[in-house]
């Protein structure tokens, strides 16, 4: 494994795209924020992400030369990570069973920039915001703490942030928060009122009596 740590998010951005755009082909690529750095263990910096590449041992040099040429160009420093349970303790960062969970949805090469929005959001509220994206299939997910209510959640944080991943067909969901926390939060955000109304015939003609999982799905259903 690899980490590659970098001075801005941008930079982090520019290094992801580098990547995406080469001949590299890494079996785990995350990026994470400062504060999944932290709750790692290791030194805090705007962005970093964490590499790892499964193949034959003259292939595994060939690409590391790349990947550490391509954080080079961006001001970034790579460090070799020994512990095997790294992706492990990456996993349990969102284990927790505290806060609000969100998962993101954009563009892969987009992911930098989402990144950076989530922590403006929350940095702007004054909450923790734990980061950690997929960066190969554009999927962020972000473990947020603070002592707001659910309005001043969905109207400062959540539905801002489903308006700029709007554009590229991206969403947001509520994957986890506290259960009266919950009950007060539109967890899948908006969706198209065609594809919602075939949801809502599926739902009458499997589940007539409405009895299963009720108000549970989008919209309530």
């Amino acid at each position: 494994h690899w980490l590659f740590s970098f001075p801005s998010g941008e930079r982090a951005g520019a290094f992801l795209a580098s990547v995406l755009g080469s001949s590299v082909q890494p079996t785990r690529l995350e990026l994470l924020n400062r504060e999944a750095l932290s709750g790692l263990g290791f030194p805090r910096a705007p962005a970093a992400l964490a590499v790892t590449v499964g193949s034959a041992i003259e292939a595994v040099r060939s690409q590391r030369e790349t990947l550490f040429a391509f954080a080079a160009r961006n001001g970034g420093e790579g460090v070799v990570v020994s512990e095997g349970d790294l992706w492990q303790r990456v996993r349990q960062l969102l284990d927790a069973n505290d806060g609000v969970l969100l998962k993101v949805v954009t563009l892969p090469a987009l992911s930098a920039e989402r990144l950076s929005a989530i922590e403006e959001l929350a940095d702007a509220r004054k909450v923790s915001a734990c980061v950690v994206a997929e960066a190969g299939n554009g999927v962020l997910r972000s473990r947020l703490g603070g002592n707001l209510s659910g309005e001043e959640w969905e109207r400062e944080v959540i539905v801002p942030l489903r308006e700029r991943v709007a554009a590229e067909g991206g969403s947001v969901v509520v994957e986890a928060a506290p259960r009266a926390l919950k009950e007060r939060l539109d967890v899948w955000g908006p969706i198209d009122p065609s594809v919602l109304a075939i949801m809502r015939r599926l739902k009458a003609e499997f589940d007539p009596r409405g009895i299963l999982n009720p108000g549970r799905f989008i919209d309530r259903i």
